[in-house]
């Protein structure tokens, strides 16, 4: 392939995994968003539903975006054993996250995703917590 092609595919799969990103993160607000306007709606079943549903979504949203950033530095790899690079292709190479980048971005992810979960199920114990009947002592 050339140095074109390299970066263009290259391009795409940033595109990607930002935008899956992106829509990963709206949901997980939107979570947050019913745990706090729905908490006195929400029952153990729905509760438990909807905590299952998120699960499995974040870890379909971890795998696209292990394999989005295999194929990424397989990309990468391959610009990098090109003999001539253009500058384009040297700052691409150049600017790619560090580990403490990626640490960074996985930390930032899973405190996203703990956050949404221990909000939501808070948000229901508290709500359900209030409704008890006060019990008086004899």
């Amino acid at each position: 392939m050339t140095e074109y092609e390299i970066i263009y595919l290259f391009s795409e799969y940033l595109n990607r995994t930002w935008e899956v990103m992106q829509f990963w993160a709206s949901v997980s607000f939107g979570l947050i968003a019913l745990s706090h306007l729905g908490a006195r709606y929400l029952n153990a079943l729905a509760t438990v539903i909807v905590s299952a549903l998120y699960i499995a979504f974040t870890l379909f949203v971890m795998n696209i975006l292990r394999v989005n950033g295999i194929v990424g530095n397989g990309f990468l790899t391959e610009l990098s054993s090109l003999k001539t690079l253009g500058p384009g292709a040297q700052k691409i190479i150049a600017t790619a996250p560090t580990s403490l980048e990626m640490t960074a971005i996985i930390t930032t992810f899973f405190g996203l995703f703990l956050g949404s979960l221990v909000f939501l199920w808070l948000s229901f114990w508290r709500a359900h917590k209030a409704k008890k009947p006060a019990t008086v002592p004899n």
